[in-house]
């Protein structure tokens, strides 16, 4: 009979870990993002060699007065450089000739509203987007300017991850935030929609706007359209910057208290958590009754 009760809840042990790994998986991605997004900004700021050539290249290629260059090795001048409203033609060459690694992440992308914010990563394949989004390799690049676009795709949710799952919930309005290699630019969403993936059309820039499109599959369980949410560049306001919460660097607690996103938005932030520990704590108790059972033997 113990023998019985024993490999009974072994079973339901062993049911209850394969259901709990998916949502703890997704609940550990989520609270170490924070601790990424900290660390990707002291890497990047203490990269004074990458800095530097990024303040050179930005110089060479804008054309602006010598005020603009004074001052090279400044950090605030290379923002500058990257919320001028003059068009820079970076390419992804000139990154690799800084000895940037385009397969690894180059910054992250910030939803405040969601509470979520995820590793960005260029030239988006399927291994890049398990991991974190990626900007399409037809798009441009993530540094702003006057008629262009940048596609950012990420998964509508993983096996073990949110990912995009939730940005059906932004209005017009709520803002993304884009840092790319320790630059920041903010985007307000102005609508979506959905396409066939054959609309590519969709996609392109649009003249005279710096426009930020995240891209996800939609139509379960086909799958067999795009949601296209699309947003327009802002002014990145100067306050922002020591607002860990909006900046994607806050805490989960800090976004829970805050008054500004609705219950319901809040609820599917945490859910993976809830049900992790509510797992958890039943695995506990299965623990326990077996170490009962097989004590008393």
């Amino acid at each position: 009979m113990k023998i019985r009760k024993i490999i009974g809840l072994l079973i339901f042990l062993f049911g209850i870990s394969l259901v709990t790994y998916p949502f703890l998986s997704m609940s550990i991605d989520d609270f170490t993002q924070y601790e990424r997004n900290r660390e990707f900004e002291e890497e990047i700021s203490k990269d004074r060699h990458i800095n530097d050539k990024l303040k050179k290249l930005y110089d060479s290629r804008n054309r602006t007065k010598a005020s603009n260059t004074k001052n090279a090795s400044s950090n605030e001048n290379i923002r500058d450089v990257f919320t001028s409203e003059d068009n820079v033609n970076i390419e992804k060459s000139d990154l690799k000739a800084l000895g940037i690694n385009l397969n690894k992440k180059v910054g992250f992308v910030s939803i405040p509203k969601l509470g979520q914010s995820f590793d960005l990563y260029l030239d988006a394949n399927y291994e890049k987007i398990a991991k974190g989004v990626a900007v399409l390799s037809e798009s441009d690049l993530p540094v702003g300017g006057s008629g262009k676009r940048t596609v950012i795709a990420g998964h509508s949710g993983y096996y073990n991850r949110v990912m995009f799952l939730n940005i059906h919930k932004l209005q017009s309005g709520d803002s993304i935030i884009v840092n790319f290699l320790g630059k920041k630019m903010e985007y307000k969403v102005y609508g979506m929609e959905k396409i066939y993936p054959e609309q590519g059309d969709k996609l392109k820039p649009i003249e005279s706007q710096d426009t930020l499109t995240l891209l996800t599959c939609t139509q379960a369980p086909r799958y067999d359209m795009r949601l296209l949410v699309n947003a327009r560049r802002v002014d990145y306001n100067i306050q922002k910057k020591n607002n860990n919460n909006i900046i994607g660097n806050g805490s989960i607690v800090e976004y829970i208290n805050d008054k500004n996103v609705e219950p319901s938005i809040k609820i599917r932030k945490i859910f993976p958590y809830i049900i992790s520990v509510f797992n958890i704590i039943l695995i506990i108790i299965i623990l326990l009754k077996l170490y009962r059972i097989i004590k008393s033997k």
